[in-house]
């Protein structure tokens, strides 16, 4: 009896292995079907790239939640001149520790563009923050340099939410002594 049990299992174990017939369902085939890497060319859209672009007017979850000037730094087509958020001391101590982790290493931990990393950059150095020019700049530009970078400087708004944008550029404020 034990043994005929193990031979029936035996049987209908090998009888799910089998290689499924053409016609039937399978999975098998999403596999092995034709699939784009991100960038590279594809003959289905105008764009010829795997890469669409959302179509004009579409507005991302974050924006939608936050509203347009937290989320892109720019309110009815111009930068915002004001910090879209409530200044605390929490809000400075949270963009303290995240500009001591993306900002410091190129700009130095006072801001004035003195690092180790700085010094060996070539042709230019990062500037320094503390500068009147650097003053000047209105809290949506720095928001827009910060998420988008600028010569050197890369993007972080792939690291860093809006939310901690703000954070970082209060805290750069309270640097600049504003």
């Amino acid at each position: 009896m034990r043994k005929a049990v193990c031979v029936l299992a035996l049987l209908v174990t090998a009888a799910g292995c089998r290689r499924l017939e053409p016609g039937r369902l399978d999975f098998e085939r999403m596999r092995e079907q034709q699939h784009y890497r991100p960038y590279e060319a594809f003959w289905g859209t105008r764009a010829q790239s795997s890469m669409l672009v959302p179509p004009a007017g579409t507005v991302s979850r974050t924006q939608y939640t936050l509203g347009s000037a937290v989320a892109t730094g720019v309110q009815d087509g111009k930068e915002v001149s004001t910090i879209p958020a409530t200044e605390s001391p929490e809000l400075v101590a949270k963009g303290g520790e995240l500009f001591h982790i993306y900002c410091a290493v190129c700009h130095g931990d006072a801001g004035n563009g003195r690092s180790v990393v700085g010094a060996n950059m070539r042709p230019t150095q990062p500037p320094s923050l503390l500068t009147p020019m650097a003053r000047a700049h209105s809290p949506g530009h720095l928001f827009t340099i910060i998420s988008n970078g600028l010569a050197y400087m890369p993007a972080y708004d792939w690291a860093l939410p809006p939310e901690d944008r703000w954070a970082v550029i209060t805290y750069l404020r309270t640097l600049q002594g504003q």
